[in-house]
């Protein structure tokens, strides 16, 4: 690059311009620049890894599954009620823990605890046994009359129908008599 200038005494020349010099010192500065650029370029490459995920997986699976359930064991509360006779026991042994203390009171509140009680209703139907099963359950299995008249089978066929409607089954705990024998 050049151009023209007059000296002091007004005569032409042709100068250099002090842009090479210029130039030359940033083509400089770019190459320490590069040099420290690509130093710290190597530095941080000993430090990471470049990991190429997966854009899309596929996987194949049946839409649903069966698995077992977790058994979850339940340590049976001990409760302060005193058990009498091995009909209580018995009782108390098919209703647990929690509902050993209702199903008693159910029981002494349906029948005086007697495995011979029963009743005729106005509606022609029937209650037999300790927990009074009216007539309406004898076609469930386990709850036919012959079962009815024993205690065993009066105090499991009264568990199963606990398990189905809970206690709203009995009329004493509809009513509230129960609650005098709790």
């Amino acid at each position: 690059m050049e151009y023209i200038n007059r000296d002091k005494e007004g005569r032409f020349t042709k100068k250099r311009k002090v842009g090479v010099l210029v130039i030359l010192a940033i083509i400089g500065i770019m190459l320490l620049g590069l040099g420290y650029g690509l130093v710290s370029l190597l530095e941080w490459h000993d430090d990471h890894v470049i990991v190429y995920n997966k854009v899309l997986t596929v996987k194949t699976a049946y839409p649903i599954t069966i698995k077992d359930r977790e058994k979850i064991v339940i340590r049976p509360l001990i409760m302060d009620i005193k058990v009498d006779t091995p009909l209580e026991q018995m009782i108390c042994e098919t209703f647990g823990n929690w509902e050993c203390k209702t199903a008693l009171a159910v029981a002494q509140a349906e029948s005086g605890m007697r495995v011979d009680a029963w009743n005729s209703n106005t509606n022609g139907t029937l209650d037999i046994g300790l927990f009074q099963i009216n007539s309406i359950h004898w076609d469930k299995e386990g709850c036919s009359l012959a079962e009815l008249v024993t205690e065993e089978g009066n105090v499991k066929c009264a568990k199963k129908i606990y398990d189905d409607s809970g206690w709203s089954a009995w009329s004493v705990v509809n009513n509230g008599e129960v609650g005098r024998h709790l």
